[in-house]
């Protein structure tokens, strides 16, 4: 099978998603019945968790990948210079596409590939290389 080449980019999808998901849960606190110091205090885990997520989902910090990668028929080589295996749980969809990949050392990373995250072109092999995986 031909590789795969992708070059990652922050997506402005998951941006939105994830800042209105911490925002309205910072919003919701407020009405809680909570003292104000456990508010203050769930208010700076979601804070923290908003960063945390931004900082792995988008910006890939704090994770073995980088900014590019090419899918293989059954590997991912990182870089041009780490493989991971693709394990199972690999989900495809028209919107959304999820490498579950496993590392030598046993680790398991799940990457979410948004549409605004790779070229259009990538984004409908890599769908189409999990739906229907090759086999020998």
């Amino acid at each position: 099978m031909v590789p795969i080449r992708i070059r990652l980019r922050p997506s402005r999808w998951l941006i939105g998603f994830l800042i209105g998901s911490h925002g309205g849960a910072l919003l919701l606190l407020p009405l809680t019945s909570l003292s104000w110091l456990w508010q203050l205090s769930l208010g700076l885990c979601v804070m923290l968790s908003a960063y945390q997520s931004l900082r792995y989902h988008v910006d890939f910090k704090g994770r073995r990948i980088t900014r590019s990668l090419t899918v293989l028929s059954d590997a991912v080589l990182i870089d041009e210079t780490q493989f991971a295996e693709l394990a199972a749980g690999g989900f495809a969809h028209p919107q959304l596409v999820m490498l579950c990949l496993q590392w030598p050392d046993q680790h398991r990373e799940t990457l979410i590939l948004l549409p605004d995250t790779v070229d259009a072109d990538s984004f409908r092999q890599l769908r189409l290389r999990l739906r229907h995986p090759f086999r020998p």
